[in-house]
């Protein structure tokens, strides 16, 4: 075995080469050559209207008296007085009150610098996502769901792509050339300049050495440093499920040749026309357009997040058999259990290359496969207790908050963040697994995994989530202790189901006595979902509800999530099913020990007074001075005198 090593003043570190020793820990690797440098990637990046970063400002203007007054007059002859405003809040301002494309060509006519500023994409796009919206919500409520929706038709906007939102708008074909208005040193906005320079990021260069180290992982099916990269192996590998039970079902992992042998190649979005109509309809994020009219964006698109082809059709998915194929480990799935109910479960994925998911788990806990059709994707994966730099999440994990687009995250250094996570890797402990995926291998997520996913090429990939034995503790602790995040479920369909099945087991359900082993969780779940089906609160919901997916209900509406005993349910149909019954008792131990756990990390939780506060705020009688401590001036009911 061969290895390359280079001094330094304090140990040695060892770069990653094609034929690794087996390491114990990530800090023996020297994985600095998987930085990205991004300031040599963006030099030479020149806005094509002249726009420049803020900083431009103080090198171009500000060094002299006359240059800061002709730079005020240009602005002024521009803008009028809306130069006393800095360019974030005329963005601000456009994106809030003006709503039709012809005010907002009609305003970025006045003048270079508002033609500079409004040419930006996300202007223009921001105002076709509100009107889509508007109209598909409008839709929804006449029951005219499957209409096609083309925003300001009324006003000439196309109902085609036509390689800008800017000109899909103003119905601008794109053969007819534009005059490029330059600012002429008249615009400095990092929020302008930044999107330009995110979209024109090359994730091929940035990642160079990463998808390098990854095609020899491929081709050999093994790792290069088993601590920095995912595993791989062959399908055959996990054929005994006793393997993936035991030791793969919590650890991240890629399978190689796992499409069929007869399966209808998806080379390209437009294979996809071979098998469905160009009408047929997929959800791309806000928008749900005919593919046809996503192929048009798919190849001729200049934003810095692309939209993402997400879709969960059961009648256009069922088309595509032929061209993917579930893992095996995945078949033993507790949420068949649901039959027809069952949330969500198996999309199409599809984007040009820059665009990608942010950091994000699968939804209730469950685990997912991801099976790559064409193209290839870059991972980043970390364990369920480490948090992704740059993202943001509450202690309920129910409001996650990251920079905007997947660029920008690279761009500002994240990534070279996890870079330092995966140095601190061990054999038994991982913070940190990058790698990337290549048509015909499937990557296993175990539930709870962060991830982010960038496509480094056009892309097209399946998806499904399911719900492994191993992990079936997990999920029920979702649906009993994060009710409000469950998502997935149809409501109304659900609760018919539920009600279905309670009629076909009455006699069981109310003459139940759990014999096989006491558990109170079980015993408590039975009493629950009997009193739900005969109470009032079925009928209620049932002639109330829609059939929308429980994860986009309104926040006021979020509470009949508690009162819906999905929980309750769920582990009612597992002790009732013979194939899945045996694994009960031990998912219920485990659920037991994890809520035992996180309570008792909730009452070790102290909060240490701040000295500095105790000092400002304490209040010594023995000094009557006007000194001791500050006040807040909030007054009782009784400081007011009848004046006031």
């Amino acid at each position: 075995m061969s290895a390359t090593e280079t001094n330094d003043s304090s140990f040695k570190r060892i770069k990653v080469s094609r034929s690794q020793t087996p390491l114990e820990n990530a800090s023996e690797l020297d994985l600095s050559q998987y930085r990205v440098n991004m300031n040599k990637f963006n030099i030479g990046s020149k806005h094509p209207l002249g726009i420049m970063p803020k900083g431009n400002y103080f090198m171009s203007v500000s060094g002299s008296t006359d240059s800061v007054n002709k730079f005020k007059e240009e602005r002024l002859k521009n803008m009028g007085y809306l130069a006393n405003w800095n360019f974030e809040q005329i963005i601000d301002f456009v994106k809030n009150y003006i709503d039709d494309p012809r005010t907002l060509l009609n305003l970025q006519a006045c003048s270079r610098m508002f033609y500079g500023i409004l040419h930006e994409e996300d202007i223009w796009r921001n105002l076709y996502m509100k009107e889509y919206e508007f109209l598909e919500e409008t839709n929804k409520k006449t029951g005219n769901e499957s209409t096609v929706i083309t925003p300001f038709k009324q006003l000439g906007a196309s109902d085609k792509w036509l390689g800008s939102w800017r000109r899909t708008l103003l119905n601008i074909l794109s053969e007819e050339e534009e005059a490029m208005i330059q600012s002429k040193n008249l615009i400095f906005s990092d929020n302008l300049f930044r999107p330009f320079q995110n979209k024109s990021t090359d994730y091929k260069k940035i990642f160079k050495s990463i998808i390098d180290l990854e095609k020899i992982n491929q081709k050999h099916c093994h790792n290069s440093n088993l601590l920095f990269n995912i595993e791989r192996f062959t399908e055959d590998f996990l054929n005994d499920q006793n393997i993936f039970n035991s030791k793969y079902f919590d650890n991240p992992f890629i399978l190689q040749n796992t499409l069929p042998e007869n399966a209808f190649k998806l080379d390209k979005i437009d294979s996809l026309l071979e098998i469905l109509s160009p009408e047929s309809q997929f959800r791309q994020e806000t928008v749900k357009w005919p593919l046809e009219q996503y192929i048009q964006y798919f190849y001729n698109n200049s934003d810095e997040s692309p939209l993402y082809l997400f879709d969960c059709n059961k009648k256009l998915l069922n088309k595509l058999n032929q061209s993917f194929k579930k893992p095996k480990y995945s078949e033993l799935d507790f949420f068949d259990l649901f039959k027809e109910t069952r949330p969500d479960y198996l999309w199409i994925i599809a984007g040009p290359g820059n665009s990608g998911s942010t950091f994000h788990k699968d939804p209730n806990s469950t685990s997912a496969w991801n099976q790559l059709l064409s193209g290839m994707k870059l991972w980043i994966m970390l364990p369920p207790d480490i948090s992704p730099p740059g993202v943001i999440a509450d202690s309920e994990e129910e409001n996650v908050t990251a920079p905007l687009s997947l660029s920008e995250w690279v761009n500002s250094g994240f990534f070279n963040d996890c870079i330092k996570l995966c140095q601190q890797n061990t054999k038994d402990k991982k913070y940190c697994l990058i790698g990337c995926t290549f048509p015909g291998e499937t990557i296993y997520v175990p539930s709870n995994w962060w991830h982010s996913v960038i496509n480094i090429e056009d892309s097209i990939a399946m998806t499904g989530n399911f719900v492994p034995q191993e992990n079936l503790f997990k999920v029920l602790n979702f649906f009993k202790n994060k009710k409000l995040q469950i998502s997935g479920f149809h409501l109304k369909n659900l609760l018919n189901s539920m009600s279905l099945f309670y009629n076909e087991n009455k006699e069981k359900l109310e003459s139940f006595s759990n014999v096989d082993f006491k558990d109170t969780n079980l015993e408590k779940a039975n009493q629950k979902f009997i009193q739900f089906i005969n109470s009032s609160k079925l009928i209620v919901m049932l002639n109330n509800l829609d059939d929308e997916d429980c994860g986009v209900l309104e926040d006021i509406s979020n509470n009949i999530l508690n009162e819906i005993p999905i929980y309750e349910y769920f582990i009612v149909l597992i002790y009732s099913n013979e194939n899945y019954h045996s694994y009960l008792k031990t998912s219920l131990k485990q659920l037991n020990e994890l809520e035992f756990a996180n309570n008792k990390d909730n009452t070790n939780i102290k909060v240490r007074d701040s000295k500095i506060w105790t000092e400002l705020t304490k209040n010594d009688d023995s000094k009557k001075t006007e000194q001791n401590g500050f006040k807040f001036n909030f007054l009782d009911e009784e400081s007011f005198s009848e004046e006031d």
